[in-house]
């Protein structure tokens, strides 16, 4: 990757490998990172509870509700 294209990276992270593996494809590599993200999540017991509240969490369903709803009519029309 050229310089240009790395600086406007927010973050560089290194996937170490091993054997004769030079390189990976971009969805194997984001699989990988995802995974790793949830594991180290899972370790410091980030889903154990919810970080929003009740009401707040009711509040997010219902709008993803109205949002299915409403594409749902617009595809009827």
């Amino acid at each position: 990757m050229s310089e240009d294209i790395l600086n406007l990276a927010d973050e560089r992270i290194v996937i170490p490998m091993m054997g004769m593996v030079q390189s990976l494809n971009v969805s194997v590599a984001t699989g990988i990172i995802l995974y790793e993200a949830l594991r180290q999540r899972l370790d410091k017991g980030m889903y154990l509870k919810p970080t929003l509240s009740e009401k707040e969490i009711e509040e997010i369903i219902m709008k993803w509700n109205n949002d299915i709803i409403a594409r749902r009519k617009e595809r009827r029309k």
